[in-house]
């Protein structure tokens, strides 16, 4: 009897120390349980936070690259609208006759002082010629000796007078080389035209005349090569 209690109580003891093993490793499982579930919680959303995140940036995206392509289209549509025009201008431009120029009441009056100075030389020139034609080729030596020949809308002039020119060459017009080249008749005085400097009319043993300018208003260079002294002189 002896023997049997004490086996009944080793068996007993054991018993209890399995089912205290049992019970701590049942409150690891449930440990390890609980754990798990929580892991698995932060994990689905923090996955779910991911996916969230991602589904934003990715309709971001999208958003941005409609709006890049409306903007591409209206570049292209106002590029194209743009050329259009551009071409529609040029042939306005084409079309358009010009537009007249302002007229200028300074540089009219100096132009037709100009031509009545020209025509007045002219009208003298061609005077001096039809002397020398009765003197043996001789020029005048004065205007005055010329002064019953002048055509008559020279002496009808009364803009110009003969008091502003001077006599520069008095010679033979059959000794003249080059008559296209010799002054006979020269302005006395440049005058000052606008602000294109100096200008100053002459009278050429060929008949022409012309005004010839200046920018500084020196002439002297110019003449040096159209002035010529009659033979022996």
């Amino acid at each position: 009897m002896g023997a049997l209690l004490l086996l009944s109580h080793l068996a007993q003891l054991k018993l209890r120390e399995e089912n205290q093993s049992l019970r701590s490793q049942a409150d690891q499982l449930a440990e390890l349980s609980a754990e798990n579930a929580r892991l698995s919680n932060l994990v689905a959303n923090a996955t779910g936070a991911q996916t969230n995140t991602q589904l934003n940036e990715l309709l971001r995206l999208r958003s941005e690259v409609g709006r890049l392509r409306k903007q591409t289209n209206e570049l292209a549509k106002l590029n194209e609208e743009n050329g259009r025009l551009q071409a529609s201008l040029a042939r306005a431009r084409q079309e358009r006759p010009p537009a007249p120029e302002q007229p200028n009441p300074a540089a009219e009056q100096e132009k037709q002082e100009g031509i009545a100075k020209m025509n007045y030389t002219r009208g003298w020139i061609m005077a001096f010629h039809l002397y020398a034609r009765d003197h043996q080729g001789q020029l005048p030596t004065s205007f005055e000796q010329a002064a019953a020949l002048l055509p008559e809308e020279t002496k009808a002039e009364t803009k110009v007078g003969i008091n502003q020119f001077e006599l520069v060459y008095q010679g033979s017009l059959e000794g003249l080389a080059n008559p296209s080249r010799v002054i006979v008749i020269r302005e006395t005085q440049a005058r000052q035209t606008g602000n294109v400097g100096w200008s100053r009319a002459y009278a050429f043993a060929d008949g022409h005349s012309e005004i010839h300018r200046s920018s500084d208003g020196n002439f002297e260079k110019w003449e040096s090569e159209l002035l010529q002294k009659p033979a022996g002189q």
